[in-house]
């Protein structure tokens, strides 16, 4: 019998994870290289759908088009292709006062 992929003491990615992923819609990201389309987000990270895989590791500033433009710093913790799409995972880095309330605001109105 085969084991599950998180057996013994090692926990899964989603219980792991602080903050719950909520998907808010089909939500425009602008980054400086390419657009893309967010997936899910957290207050401490997010799944974005890209055209072009990125490196990880790589600390990149984007836009996320919401109700008002919200500012952010991401560092890709992973960048993988999902069937024929690329998708990046962001750990947010460096979030001002400000854009924390906003992200705060953005995933309880998705949560509900």
């Amino acid at each position: 019998m085969d084991e599950p992929e998180y057996a013994g003491t090692m926990s899964s990615p989603e219980d792991r994870r602080r903050w719950p992923r909520v998907t808010p819609g089909p939500l425009k990201v602008s980054m400086f290289e390419q657009d893309g389309v967010l997936v899910d987000i957290s207050q401490s990270g997010a799944c974005i759908r890209v055209a072009l895989a990125l490196a990880s590791n790589a600390v990149t500033p984007f836009i996320l088009k919401w109700d008002e433009d919200i500012l952010l710093n991401g560092r890709i913790v992973r960048s993988w292709v999902d069937r024929t799409q690329h998708r990046i995972g962001v750990e947010f880095v460096g979030l001002a006062p400000r854009t924390a309330i906003q992200l705060r605001r953005l995933t309880v109105a998705a949560a509900s």
